[in-house]
């Protein structure tokens, strides 16, 4: 299972690096709804490799 998500890197001007991850959320779906009104987007695993970057396409 995977989960749709941004990371990104910032170089403070000292040369120090911030590294920050999101996970994408949506709707709960009916299996979930009861236990929260969000839900992370799970990938289907033939797009795991656009949203690894490692195929192209739309992400």
């Amino acid at each position: 299972m995977a989960f749709a998500g941004l990371w990104e890197g910032f170089r403070w001007p000292d040369g120090s690096v911030a590294r920050t991850v999101t996970i994408i959320t949506t709707r709960a779906n009916a299996d979930v709804a009861a236990l929260h009104d969000r839900m992370p987007v799970i990938l289907e695993e033939a797009d795991w490799p656009v949203w690894l970057a490692e195929a192209e396409g739309e992400r």
